[in-house]
């Protein structure tokens, strides 16, 4: 018995660890894609209605998007905005995107722990139970995937019926200062990052995060179902 039970921890440990490393690889696909801001910027009219040209919008968001994925060490660039030439962030706007690199940067770091623990639980499986190995990660991504779609569906219905309170409570458990709190007058950033901008994100990284894992799933499903070697009450 105690052994089944370090089994069955493991198998849920390694269900929830990739589940957690398909969603960080969610993320990076979805908030990294450069055609999304432009796509969006043009839907929006955003350079006309801010009376800036698009040159300085797409290049704005591309020095933010480089700063956080590293590919840059500053944010340094100029604008025309407000009928004046000025920095394209200001010392506040640094600061927040300072905090945001880091935690990116964090949250990259953790999705590759989590996938290499979750292969160094597989590599266990197949060392110390070949026949059911299968059968155990099957049957963790299974587990897993029930566990994470109540959180999904909790925090789903959050953002839907109120994306705002959802978006503060994020910033409040992420962030240990109010940096985030920005003056369209005065922050060039918040311009090229309205609330819909995130909120389109969100369910950007939902429509590849859920359809993997609804795969993951469903294939788990079918090989315990069909193909194991042994039944779900035997694992």
């Amino acid at each position: 018995m105690p052994n089944i039970l370090v089994k069955k921890i493991l198998a849920v440990l390694s269900g929830f660890m990739l589940i957690l490393a398909v969603l960080i690889g969610s993320i990076r696909l979805s908030v990294f894609d450069r055609s999304f801001y432009m796509e969006l910027y043009d839907h929006l009219d955003l350079a006309n209605q801010e009376g800036i040209s698009r040159q300085d919008l797409d290049d704005s968001i591309f020095l933010m998007l480089d700063y956080v994925e590293n590919k840059r060490d500053d944010l340094d660039g100029t604008i025309f905005w407000k009928g004046k030439e000025q920095p394209t962030f200001n010392e506040k706007e640094i600061s927040h995107m300072e905090d945001v690199k880091a935690l990116w940067q964090n949250a990259k770091r953790w999705g590759w722990i989590f996938f290499a623990l979750t292969l160094m639980i597989y590599i266990y499986f197949f060392w110390k139970t070949p026949r059911t190995a299968f059968s155990w990660i099957c049957w963790g991504v299974v587990m897993g995937t029930v566990g994470f779609a109540v959180i999904l569906i909790l925090l789903g219905s959050w953002m839907i019926f109120d994306f705002t309170s959802f978006w503060i409570r994020f910033h409040h458990m992420f962030f240990t200062n109010e940096l985030w709190i920005l003056d369209p007058m005065t922050d060039f950033m918040i311009v090229i990052c309205p609330e819909n901008m995130f909120s389109s994100l969100i369910a950007r990284i939902f429509t590849i995060f859920v359809p993997t894992l609804i795969v993951l799933f469903v294939l788990s499903v079918i090989y315990l179902k069909r193909k194991a070697p042994i039944g779900f009450e035997n694992l």
